[in-house]
């Protein structure tokens, strides 16, 4: 969604539910370095601090309390082609929702603890969902998800389409 005022630079927002407390970053135009624990690293943005999130059913992000600059994409930064194409471990869109597992909380861990976009620890459970940049016919931009990946005990594992359930779909706004 366009930031008022400003045609180069767009929000990005998205619904999700979560049945944990969780820390949710978004990132543009980064690259996951898996040999190093899933690590996401940008070039021309530094990530925004995580916002966290109680358990809930169709939560906003951002959430109505928090700075829309918080998560924004600056058009005027990047080429077209960065942000409509994955380039090898590259993605033009990645959002990640991060929670502490049953034993991280037990041995004491908090989403406090958390570094945007720094390697996936082993008391860290997580989904990260990797996106292209459409523009629709009306002019507007939607993120189309390519892959999703879940981190449960230190292990990476790649979504796999099953039977056509997921097949991509655009996230407009208010969907994810």
């Amino acid at each position: 969604m366009p930031v008022l005022g400003d045609p180069t630079k767009l929000a990005i927002q998205f619904m999700f539910d979560t049945s944990s407390p969780c820390c949710v970053s978004t990132y543009v135009v980064v690259t996951e370095a898996q040999a190093d624990g899933c690590r996401l690293s940008m070039t021309k943005q530094t990530p925004a601090a995580c916002i966290r999130y109680e358990k809930g059913l169709h939560l906003k992000f951002p959430p109505p309390s928090a700075d829309v600059s918080h998560a924004v994409l600056d058009l005027s930064r990047y080429d077209w082609a960065e942000l409509s194409k994955a380039n090898g471990d590259t993605y033009p869109l990645v959002v990640r929702l991060e929670t502490i597992t049953e034993k991280g909380l037990a041995d004491g861990h908090t989403l406090q603890e958390l570094q945007p976009g720094g390697e996936q620890k082993l008391w860290v459970q997580s989904q990260t969902t990797f996106a292209t940049l459409v523009k629709d016919e009306d002019g507007s931009y939607l993120g189309r998800g390519l892959k999703q990946k879940i981190w449960v005990e230190g292990v990476s594992y790649e979504l796999q389409e099953i039977y056509g359930i997921y097949g991509g779909p655009a996230w407009p706004e208010g969907r994810h």
